[in-house]
Order: C-alpha cells, then structure tokens, then sequence
C-alpha cells in the first residue's frame, strides 16, 4: 500500500506543477543544449563517448517539429578521438502539462578523421516546461550507424536545456 501512496502523491505533485493551458503553438522556434554519454554496445569504435548536443526546432504544428542538431563528441582510448555528429528529424511532443513527452526520429551523421557513418536514431524524452520560454528535459536515444568499419548500435542518455520563442 505504502507504494500505491506514494505513486499517488508523485502524480498529485506533478498535476499541480503543472501549467493550466497548452504551451506549444505553430511558428515557436526552440534551441537546446546539454551534455550526452553514447554508449556503443556494438561496433569498432571505443564503447563510451561523451559530449555536447546543440538543437534547433521549429514547430510545423501544436505537436510536430522539425530538428536539426549539431554535436561533438569524445571517444576514449582511441588515437583519433573527437567525432563530429549532425542529425535532422521529426519531433512529436504532446505539450498538455509542464510535463511533456517526446518522440522523435531522425536521419543522422557521425563524421571522425576520415571515416563517415550514416544512420538513424529513435529518441524518446520527457521535458519539464512549468515556463513560456524555459525547459529542462532528459532522453533515451536508440542509435544505428553503418560504416566502413561495419555497423555501429548504441545508445545514447541526455540531459538538456530549451529556450522557447
């Protein structure tokens, strides 16, 4: 029972922090930035990279976006060790309440000294946007890539900052 309370008060919390009207309109644009860890589970390169995801959306609609992102990244224990990352996708956010969930697919690039790897990625997130022009979100990428070396299969976890106008 003490845990069916306590799901019931996180709920609770969460309705009350939560804005009284729909905040996504058609035309607001969005920029993001914040830390990423790619773990690659299979693939030649080095298992663990961290690094930097800068974004920018425009909402077609209340509901879907198009984004485009730019990161860098660092590979450990590699000689070439920086990698370039560029992505364009479709977001669907169900902007209801300060928490938003999020879908989003999209056709990737990860460039580093010479070699290239194509791909595409499913991110699933969640935003807190309690602010007109502020939010605070967290996702789960599922990442694949093929190249040169063969296919590359990881996943990525993010945390990000939005400015909204």
């Amino acid at each position: 029972m003490a845990h069916a309370s306590r799901v019931a008060l996180v709920a609770c919390l969460m309705v009350l922090a939560s804005p009284r009207s729909l905040q996504a309109s058609a035309g607001e644009h969005e920029i993001s930035i914040g830390p990423s860890h790619l773990w690659l589970f299979h693939g030649p390169s080095s298992p663990h990279q961290i690094g930097t995801i800068l974004e920018y959306g425009y909402a077609v609609t209340d509901v879907l976006s198009v984004v485009g992102e730019a990161g860098w990244f660092h590979a450990f224990r590699e000689e070439e060790n920086n990698e370039a990352r560029f992505g364009l996708g479709v977001e669907a956010k169900l902007d209801a309440v300060a928490w938003i969930p999020s879908v989003r697919a999209s056709a990737i690039y990860h460039g580093q000294s010479g070699t290239s790897s194509f791909g595409g990625e499913l991110t699933l997130g969640v935003e807190y946007r309690a602010w007109r022009s502020w939010g605070l979100g967290a996702n789960v990428r599922a990442t694949l890539l093929s190249a040169e070396q063969g296919a590359r299969v990881g996943l990525h976890s993010g945390l990000q900052v939005s400015w909204y106008w």
